[in-house]
Order: C-alpha cells, then sequence, then structure tokens
C-alpha cells in the first residue's frame, strides 16, 4: 500500500501531525514501536505507585483563547477538563514565593504587587503571549506570510527576551520558573484546566 505520509513514532508530535494529515485527507501510516502509543503522554504504575510523564494541565482552553483552536482541531476538547484555582503556579525562589495568575490581567496585576517597577515589561510580556498564542498557527500556514513578532522570537532565546524585556533579576528568575510554558489566558475568569481522572 502507498501512503502519502508516513510518521515514525506516535508521542505527541507523531499523532498531532497524523490527525492533521489525514483530516486534510492525506493516507498516513503512523508507526510505533513500542507497544502503546503516546510517547511521554503515558502514565504508568510500579510498585504499585501511578506516574505521570507528561501532560498535566494546560491554560487558554476558553473559546479566544490561545489553544482553544487547536485542542478544537485535534478534537481534545471533548475530554472531560477541569478548572484548576486561579494560582495553580507558583514558584518559589528563597523564602518568597510568587503566584502566575490566570488571565492576562491578573497575570501582569500579581506580579507588578511584587514588583511595582516592572509593570510595563510585564504588560509588554503579557502582550507578547497573546499575540502568540493568537499567531501560533500562522507559523504553520505558508499563504499566511511571515510574521515580524514570531519571527524575531524564533531568532531569540527565552533568557534574551526577558533579559532585554526586564531589569530584576528576581523577576527574570520567577518568568523562568515557568520559562514561557506558561500562557496566562487573556480572561480572569476562564483559563487553566486539567483533565479529570474520572
Amino acid at each position: 500500500m502507498k501512503y502519502d505520509a508516513v510518521i515514525i513514532g506516535s508521542g505527541l508530535g507523531g499523532l498531532e501531525c497524523a490527525h492533521i494529515l489525514s483530516k486534510a485527507g492525506m493516507s498516513v501510516l503512523l508507526l510505533e514501536r513500542g507497544t502503546q502509543a503516546g510517547g511521554c503522554l503515558q502514565s504508568y504504575r510500579r510498585h504499585g505507585l501511578a506516574f505521570d510523564t507528561g501532560f498535566h494541565y494546560v491554560g487558554g482552553l476558553d473559546e479566544g483563547q490561545s489553544l482553544h483552536s487547536a485542542f478544537r482541531h485535534l478534537g481534545l476538547l471533548r475530554l472531560p477538563w477541569q478548572r484548576l484555582d486561579n494560582h495553580f503556579d507558583r514558584v518559589t525562589i528563597g523564602n518568597q514565593t510568587f503566584s502566575f495568575a490566570q488571565g492576562y490581567d491578573a497575570f501582569v496585576e500579581t506580579l507588578t504587587a511584587a514588583f511595582p517597577a516592572e509593570r510595563d515589561a510585564l504588560n509588554k510580556y503579557a502582550d507578547m503571549l497573546k499575540q502568540c498564542g493568537e499567531q501560533q498557527f500562522d507559523a504553520l500556514n505558508p499563504q499566511t506570510g511571515e510574521s515580524s513578532l514570531l519571527s524575531r522570537l524564533f531568532e531569540t532565546s527565552a533568557y534574551q527576551y526577558l533579559t532585554e524585556t526586564f531589569h530584576d533579576p528576581l523577576l527574570i528568575n520567577v518568568l523562568c520558573g515557568c520559562l514561557l510554558y506558561t500562557s496566562p489566558s487573556p480572561r480572569d475568569d476562564l483559563s487553566s484546566r486539567m483533565p479529570s481522572s474520572a
């Protein structure tokens, strides 16, 4: 049999590619050497204990937020997601703990309380996260053209971006605690969720 695409490995990237290509009408063969698909997304039990090795929680799933369209396209919005509390991400450095609040405005306000001189930079950072969420799929579409923001960011390390944007070394370290992995959602009342175990 002939295939339009052969994908080796059924981790998250392989599964996503296979789904997207097959949804676009391509004939796809997905190969996996293991006994189970999922790569690092799998959980396993050892000595009676359960271990989750990959996906734990995600933010930005509500309509208009950064991951909604991707999760809708992949059919993942049908999962039984459970909302987490507003300050579920915390970074502790020394004896200080800093919360990453849900929602762009709450994210900025919470960190501004600890770093008032960095308000403008925090707003700039939140705007960058919001734009990245809005433009994330443009980079995959050759008809969209090149995004100047995404092009600049692809050429810049996360640490370089942070040190060019912020002056307070403690705040830079706090933001490195979730290093651009956290993308606060655009609305305070809508945000991070995790799959239910039920």
